[in-house]
């Protein structure tokens, strides 16, 4: 038998350590924009170090009680906490490319409050040492298709990790900056503000996990302990009908409208990246009325926020693992043919729209015995649990109880209108089984079918 390894024993002649390392670090608002003459963007602050890039024209930008010019090529670093403001100068278009740091490490994040060079000007070696990173960001962002693939993300995520590097480099180049410093009140509470982001960045991260990943029935069993309690799950993503990105200033108005408007129906996780998704986590012990509320959220934000925006209802489930496809079905509102053109925007007739087909196939293939909700969602390329969810939300009752409805009515008709046998007549409508038909129908009508269409006789023909 092998000897244990032990490196408390004589055999270990020397050993050396140092401290684990528990290192993260998340990127928020990474985008470019070309704005016109006069533009400008109001004064406000954030627990994020901001990279701020100018690609063309002239930017002026306020940092506290002083005014930085960048041309094209210059990069300015703004502190967390730092209240800021922008304008364009000069006659032409302006461009420029910017994106939010938050690190978790607070012997980086520390000395990031008191940086005192933040300009770095087009030709400076930390400029040029980041352009290249940027750069592809840049790139990244300007790709038509907007939501990025898998080889995308770890392309993406690669370059994050450089960019990184480069920053550490700067802070241990400048001695200075790296040591201990008092910190005053608002920087105490810039601080904070950035560890609550993380804390709720965390928990997107997990939410959106759920979007790309395939869990088994194990891992899902694990995977809720670090989710919101839940009976119900819902999706919607919202996005603007002309374009993925639109203001920041606006999409948080967007946000906190969209929580308010879900909340009543339960925890709202909502992941804010390029079509914004919100998932719901709901107790109730009925089918929440999800779609209904998405519809009012919808409204509320065209009518507050932009005409343009449009919201998409993936669905509601019971199971962890539909997530996924409910996300999908949540992005497929976006599609060309998805949207309301003559109106310009989805409305409620996109909801009943479903319904309203749904219910054809159940006028038409009510007979078939082997019709089911699975058949049917297949067919409208939709999924059997949002299907389930619509037909309770919208109409009241279940598939099921619309379906036998449906059978019924039929069989009625045919007890009143022809001489066919109830053998036959539960074939017509969609039933193998004489005894489970008679009792299903008596149960419904409180008398069995024989007894029903002697009582038709009796009452003659109706005028």
């Amino acid at each position: 038998m092998a000897e244990k390894f032990d490196p408390g024993s004589d055999l270990c002649v020397e050993l050396h350590a140092m401290s684990n390392l528990h290192f993260s670090f998340q990127i928020y608002g990474i985008h470019w924009r070309r704005v016109r003459q006069g533009w400008s963007y109001q004064e406000h602050e954030h627990p994020l170090l901001e990279l701020n890039l100018v690609l063309e024209g002239t930017q002026v930008t306020r940092v506290g009680d002083k005014e930085y010019v960048q041309g094209p090529g210059d990069l300015l670093l703004i502190p967390p906490g730092w209240s800021h403001a922008s304008r364009a100068e000069g006659t032409g278009d302006m461009t420029f490319f910017c994106l939010h740091l938050n690190i978790d490490d607070h012997f980086m994040t520390e000395p990031l409050y008191h940086l005192t060079d933040i300009l770095h000007l087009k030709d400076s070696d930390f400029t040029m040492r980041l352009r290249p990173m940027l750069d592809i960001f840049i790139e990244e962002a300007s790709r038509p298709s907007g939501i990025p693939t898998s080889y995308h993300r770890v392309k993406i995520q690669a370059n994050s990790l450089n960019l990184i590097a480069a920053l550490s480099e700067m802070l241990m180049n400048d001695e200075s900056g790296l040591a201990n410093k008092e910190f005053n009140d608002a920087e105490r509470r810039t601080m904070l503000g950035a560890v609550m982001m993380r804390e709720q960045t965390m928990m997107e991260k997990r939410v959106q996990d759920l979007f790309y990943g395939t869990l088994g029935a194990d891992a899902s069993n694990t995977y809720e302990a670090l989710l919101p309690s839940y009976r119900w799950i819902s999706v919607c993503s919202l996005s603007r009908r002309d374009t993925f990105y639109w203001d920041n200033k606006d999409r948080a108005y967007a946000r906190s409208l969209l929580e308010e408007a879900l909340s009543p129906l339960g925890s709202v996780v909502i992941i804010d990246d390029l079509v914004m998704t919100a998932v719901v986590f709901s107790n109730q012990i009925s089918v929440p009325p999800v779609e209904q509320k998405m519809l009012e959220a919808e409204k509320s934000l065209q009518t507050n926020v932009d005409p343009n925006l449009n919201l998409g209802f993936g669905g509601i489930a019971s199971d962890l693992r539909e997530v996924g496809s409910m996300y999908e079905q949540s992005l497929r509102a976006f599609t060309a043919d998805s949207l309301d053109t003559a109106s310009g925007g989805r409305t409620v007739e996109f909801v009943n729209r479903i319904i309203r087909l749904a219910m054809n196939r159940l006028e038409t293939e009510y007979a078939n015995e082997d019709f089911s909700l699975g058949e049917l969602a297949e067919s409208l390329s939709i999924t059997p649990n949002y299907l389930s969810a619509l037909f309770t939300s919208e109409t009241g009752i279940a598939f099921t109880q619309h379906l036998t409805r449906i059978r019924m009515e039929h069989a009625k008709r045919l007890l009143n209108e022809t001489k066919l046998k109830i053998y036959q007549i539960c074939q017509e409508v969609g039933y193998s089984d004489q005894s489970y038909f008679s009792r299903l129908f008596k149960s419904l009508e409180g008398m069995s079918p024989y007894d029903y269409r002697a009582q038709l006789k009796i009452q003659g023909p109706k005028n």
